[in-house]
């Protein structure tokens, strides 16, 4: 069996995989506390390789690595990071390794689960991230602040914003610090979903757009969405799947 591991900012998404591609078991945890339970949990299985995707500096600054290394001293560990080229897609930086791996798998993986399809993928995370294949190349993309960083910043860097978080998801006018903040910055993430979703279908009127992330959930659920429904995927396991279509082509 195989672990795969996509680690990002705030939490790591793991699943396990037997050699003919059934997903035996997936999770996701906090790597800043859970690191000894995610360890017993995939103890219980008799794992050949761990295939990894991580954003920064994550995997050695929390310890993960050294973990996996005592569970599992023989194990083979396979990293994977951004490239010019990978499963078809060529990279369109200049310097490919800039290319957050998170983004190019989702992206890579996006393109090949629909056979060459025009495809944008929107990354709903700690940093709203765009990211567009077309034609077998990345096309490039847009990275904005998240919602929760966003209202962080308002929070931090104004005296007066002060305010319990809510966690509200509308778009009318508010009537309390918190909701003028919460809902000003959805509107101005749904304003950019919009945006970005018209330019992608000016530019390629038979694409499919993906939303993933912490928040793709809120956002699945607003009426732009479901008015474009039959041309918009929910998936939060793009770079788990693009793991392992790497790790059966080895």
């Amino acid at each position: 069996m195989i672990l795969l591991l996509d680690i990002g900012n705030t939490r790591v998404k793991w699943r396990v995989v037997a050699a003919d591609g059934d997903c035996v078991a997936e999770s996701a945890f906090d790597p800043a506390v859970a690191v000894a339970d995610f360890i017993v949990q995939v103890s219980a299985y008799d794992l050949s390789a761990v295939w990894v995707a991580e954003v920064g500096d994550v995997l050695q600054r929390l310890g993960l690595q050294q973990a996996i290394d005592r569970a599992f001293p023989a194990l083979a560990v396979h990293r994977i990071d951004s490239e010019a080229q990978c499963l078809g897609v060529r990279d369109s930086y200049a310097e490919p390794h800039r290319l957050g791996v998170d983004r190019w798998l989702a992206a890579v993986e996006a393109w090949c689960a629909n056979d060459g399809r025009p495809v944008a993928v929107f990354d709903f995370g700690t940093a709203a991230k765009l990211d567009v294949v077309a034609d077998g190349r990345h096309q490039g993309g847009h990275i904005v602040p998240g919602l929760a960083m966003m209202r962080q910043v308002l929070r931090q860097n104004t005296r007066k914003v002060v305010f319990e978080a809510e966690d509200t998801y509308k778009q009318g006018w508010g009537n309390s610090t918190a909701a003028a903040v919460e809902n000003g910055t959805w509107v101005m993430l749904m304003a950019w979903l919009e945006r970005e979703l018209q330019a992608f279908y000016a530019a390629y009127p038979q694409g499919l757009a993906y939303l993933m992330g912490g928040d793709a959930a809120h956002f699945s659920q607003s009426a732009l969405v479901q008015a474009n429904s039959a041309a918009i995927a929910y998936s939060d396991n793009l770079v788990l799947d693009a793991l392992w279509r790497l790790a059966s082509v080895e």
